[in-house]
């Protein structure tokens, strides 16, 4: 990696680059309900100010010099006891994102290697996520699995 990025965590008061970084990485994935929908950013920002705080979300950002050039979280999820797995917390990948500059440097990986040892540390022995078309094979080559998830919108 460059010696001159560097990762830190995020803070409450990174939320708003965080929201941006989001927007870009849907607009990037051609998400068409995403791109149209502008009011969710400010909502989304003041959700994710209030998982920071209380440390529900935990994020990482990659710097260059004083810039954000790329960032993922992880939110602390909870769910039942389940064979194999009585620790009810997991965690669940979301805003990987780099800005296109500073694309096929390896960022997105240190960044999700960071989050993954983090995981290991806090206990959290499951991470789910959902990869677009474009970091399927980096989650894959970071030992993800594709699972059979389904999902209905009500």
């Amino acid at each position: 990696m460059n010696p001159n990025y560097t990762i830190r965590f995020a803070e409450v008061d990174d939320a708003f680059i965080i929201t941006q970084h989001r927007r870009k990485m849907f607009t990037d994935m051609g998400e068409q309900n995403y791109i149209e929908s502008t009011s969710v950013d400010s909502v989304y920002q003041q959700w994710l100010e209030a998982k920071l705080a209380r440390g529900d979300y935990v994020g990482w950002l990659m710097m260059h010099h004083d810039a954000v050039i790329g960032g993922a979280g992880v939110e602390i999820r909870e769910r039942g006891p389940r064979p194999g797995e009585a620790v009810s917390r997991y965690a669940y990948v979301v805003n990987v994102f780099v800005e296109p500059e500073y694309r096929q440097q390896g960022i997105a990986r240190q960044l999700l290697t960071t989050l993954i040892d983090w995981c290991a540390q806090e206990g959290l022995r499951t991470i789910t996520l959902h990869a677009s078309d474009k970091g399927r094979h980096l989650y894959e080559t970071l030992g993800f699995e594709q699972t059979n998830e389904m999902h209905l919108v009500l």
